[in-house]
């Protein structure tokens, strides 16, 4: 995942996604400290590693808003905050049960929903859903296209078989399927 220095990890990002990011005050050449989080998360038993880094680096601390009108007249509002100390704090076993259960590392990012969003290692996004859980993205961009503008299915990582479906009538993105039982 790494990249020339003052660039971005988006590449290609659409519209909708660029202007929910700058409108929380992000831009391609923003960098942030991730120091205080890490050494937070490290007393919790959480080790980075460099996908958690760059990500946290460039996006962390916004706070993402976004409203679209659905075709039933319904307003929705997407709330995605990327504080990994509101996400990952006292989250110390469901990280481990993420790293068990796909026998990789994960670091918390921040939440969408109320749940928790966390990045593998190899850079996939998933969100830790209260039945199931589902990947959001092979990468940060991918996983923000799918949060924010709704136009493709993240993967049940309890059944691979079954795809996740954006349900676009709520606030959330929808992870049907198998719960972990």
């Amino acid at each position: 995942m790494s990249r020339t220095p003052g660039t971005s990890l988006l590449t290609n990002p659409d519209p909708p996604i660029v202007s929910v990011l700058e409108a929380a005050g992000w831009s391609e050449s923003r960098r942030v400290s991730v120091e205080a989080w890490v050494e937070r998360l490290r007393e919790e038993g959480m080790e980075p590693f460099d996908a958690a880094i760059e990500i946290l680096a460039e996006f962390g601390g916004l706070q993402l808003h976004h409203q679209f009108v659905v075709s039933d007249g319904t307003m929705i509002h997407i709330s995605v905050y990327l504080d990994p100390l509101m996400a990952g704090l006292g989250e110390a076993d469901r990280v481990e049960y993420w790293e068990e259960l796909l026998e990789q590392r994960f670091y918390p990012i921040g939440e969408y929903d109320g749940h928790l969003l966390l990045v593998a290692e190899d850079g996939q996004v998933y969100l830790d859903g209260d039945a199931a859980g589902c990947r959001v993205g092979e990468n940060f961009e991918e996983a923000l296209q799918v949060i924010i503008v709704r136009d493709r299915p993240g993967v049940d990582v309890f059944d691979k078989a079954t795809m996740r479906r954006v349900d676009r009538s709520r606030n959330r993105v929808e992870c049907e399927g198998k719960s972990e039982e």
